[in-house]
C-alpha cells in the first residue's frame, strides 16, 4: 500500500521520525512540508536533500496527493493541527501526547470516524515485537505473576529542545507517555482503575524531573523517574515472583537499526539474553500505517491514547513540588 505523506511544521524530529523512514519503506513518498514560518520548510528540505513540495500548512492540507498528515508541532498545537487535516480528509499521524486533554482527543476520534479516517499517537516503541513477546510472558505467567513495573528516563536538551520547556511541556508529557503506554501494553494494567501513590516534581506547571507511582487493584506497581538530564538513561524493568526483566536501552532502535535485548535474572541465580533483530522503530511505525492491519487496529489505539492522556492530566493536577531540579546538567 502507498504512503504518501505531508508534513506539518518543519521540526526538528521530522528527520528522525519520518524523512529516513520514508526513504527505507518501499511506497512511502514524502510529498510536502508545510510551515507557518517563511523559508522554514524550504530550508529543512535544502539541508536534508529532500525532492518534495514546501507549501503553507493551507496548501499543504488541499493537495490531494496526500494520504497522511504528520503533526510533530509543540503539545498546544496538536489539537488546533489535528482538525484542521482530519477536517481535510487526511489521516493523521501525531506526536505524543496526542493532545493535552482527553476531552480534546475524543473529540478529534469522533471526527475521524465519521469521516472514515485514521488518528494514530506517534509512539514508536509500541511499534516493535519485544512488547508483544513480553506482553506474552505476563499473561502467561511464564515467571509467576508481575509485581512491578518501573520506567527509568533521563535525557539531556539541546538547544532545539527548548520547546519542552514552554507551558504544554515538561518532562512528565514528554516521557510519561512511553512509562504509561508499557504499562499498558505489556503489564496490561487499566489505567482509568489505578490509585496516584506518589506525584512528586521539582515544579508544578513544566517539571523537569519527577517521580510517580501507581497502584493497580491487583496490587501491582508501576513506577517512573524521569528528568531532562545526563547521563541519558532510558529503562523498563519488570519484576516478577521468579524472575526480573530488563530492558537496559529501549531508546536504542531509533537512530538506525539496533537489536533489542530483553536480559532475564531468574530467582535460581541463572541469567538469559532473549534478543530480537536489527529493527527500527520508526520504519516500523511506517510499515503500521501503510498495513492493512491499521484500519481495525486504530479505534482501540485510540482509545488507549484517551487513557493515557486522561492519566497524565491527573498526575499533574496531583503533583507536589517536593524534588529538586535536575540531578545533573542537561
Amino acid at each position: 500500500m502507498s504512503l504518501r505523506i505531508g508534513v506539518l511544521g518543519a521540526a526538528e524530529i521530522s528527520p528522525l521520525t519520518i524523512f529516513r523512514a520514508v526513504a527505507a519503506l518501499p511506497g512511502a513518498e514524502l510529498v510536502a512540508i508545510g510551515s507557518r514560518r517563511p523559508g522554514a520548510a524550504q530550508a529543512q528540505a535544502r539541508q536534508h536533500g529532500l525532492a518534495c513540495a514546501c507549501l503553507g500548512y493551507q496548501e499543504l492540507l488541499a493537495r490531494r496527493d496526500i494520504d497522511w498528515v504528520y503533526v510533530p508541532a509543540a503539545n498546544t498545537e496538536h489539537y488546533r493541527d489535528c482538525e484542521a487535516a482530519l477536517r481535510t480528509g487526511k489521516h493523521v499521524l501525531v506526536e505524543k501526547p496526542a493532545t493535552l486533554s482527553a476531552r480534546e482527543l475524543q473529540a478529534l476520534i469522533a471526527l475521524a470516524t465519521t469521516h472514515g479516517l485514521s488518528l494514530v499517537e506517534a509512539i514508536m516503541t509500541r511499534h516493535h515485537p519485544w512488547q508483544a513477546w513480553l506482553a506474552e510472558q505476563v499473561r502467561a505467567c511464564t515467571w509467576g505473576r508481575l509485581l512491578r513495573h518501573s520506567t527509568r528516563l533521563r535525557h539531556g536538551l539541546r538547544e532545539g529542545d527548548r520547546f519542552r520547556l514552554r507551558p504544554g511541556g515538561g518532562v512528565l508529557w514528554d516521557d510519561g507517555v512511553y512509562w504509561l503506554q508499557a504499562a499498558q501494553a505489556v503489564a496490561g494494567i487499566d489505567l482509568g482503575a489505578c490509585a496516584i501513590e506518589q506525584a512528586q516534581a521539582d515544579a508544578v506547571d513544566v517539571p523537569t524531573r519527577v517521580r510517580i507511582e501507581l497502584t493497580a487493584p491487583d496490587g501491582m506497581k508501576t513506577d517512573l523517574e524521569a528528568e531532562f538530564a545526563l547521563p541519558r538513561q532510558a529503562e523498563h524493568a519488570f519484576e516478577f515472583e521468579r524472575a526480573r526483566v530488563v530492558l537496559a536501552d529501549f531508546f536504542r532502535a531509533r537512530i538506525g537499526r539496533h537489536k533489542i535485548h530483553l536480559d532475564i535474572a531468574h530467582a535460581s541465580g541463572e541469567r538469559e539474553r532473549v534478543s530480537f533483530d536489527e529493527q527500527n522503530y520508526y520504519l516500523n511505525q511506517l510499515a503500521y500505517l501503510a498495513g492493512d492491519a491499521r484500519d481495525e487496529d486504530w479505534p482501540a489505539q485510540a482509545q488507549r491514547s484517551v487513557e493515557r492522556i486522561a492519566m497524565l492530566e491527573a498526575l499533574h493536577g496531583r503533583l507536589r513540588p517536593t524534588l529538586d531540579g535536575p540531578s545533573a546538567d542537561g
